[in-house]
């Protein structure tokens, strides 16, 4: 079976919260990725933050935070979440949706 090609079509910010200085941010965003060719797509949950919102988060030695669904960066920049993301795509290997959303699933959750 070949492989299948999907892109990100689209991002959404849902929510988003930032620092007065801009170190620290926090934003939620619904992606939209599509099957190069093939009408329709999917909706994927990623929440892009700083390592300092991270920290925010983690504010005494018992705090909990779950990783799945989040990607880390210093700077917050769209255009290289999006490159990100189509590599992620592109590593998936995948053969058709099943294969993709099994794959992805692992690392996000669908919208």
């Amino acid at each position: 079976m070949s492989r299948a090609r999907f892109t990100v079509a689209g991002v959404n910010r849902i929510n988003e919260a930032w620092s007065e200085d801009a170190t620290e941010f926090l934003i939620q965003l619904q992606v939209e990725v599509q099957q190069i060719g093939v009408a329709g797509g999917e909706a994927l949950s990623v929440t892009v933050a700083s390592p300092e919102a991270l920290a925010s988060e983690l504010l005494d030695d018992k705090s909990i935070e779950p990783g799945r669904g989040y990607l880390f960066m210093r700077d917050y920049d769209e255009p290289s979440v999006v490159s990100w993301l189509e590599r992620f795509l592109e590593g998936a290997g995948a053969a058709d949706w099943v294969e993709l959303m099994a794959y992805v699933d692992r690392y996000f959750d669908s919208a």
